[in-house]
């Protein structure tokens, strides 16, 4: 699924990086978001698909990043 929104960090168990879709769904890239997008308020659009694992952060869906640009 294709996603628009603000990259935000949130400082839960140690931080971590999410992004708040434009709809106001909250994602959480499990396997991380890659270092040149780490910017709180950065602009992205990314195809991501559903990540079915535990996470310790329990916020918003997790999902894996297939591709990610700036907008």
């Amino acid at each position: 699924m294709r996603i628009e929104g603000e990259v935000v960090h949130q400082d839960l168990e140690g931080g971590f990086w999410g992004i708040i879709a434009d709809d106001g769904t909250k994602y959480h890239p499990v396997e991380g978001l890659p270092h040149s997008f780490r910017q709180n308020g950065c602009r992205v659009a990314a195809d991501v698909e559903p990540a079915n694992v535990m996470s310790f952060a329990m916020w918003g869906k997790n999902v894996r990043i297939k591709s990610i640009t700036r907008i």
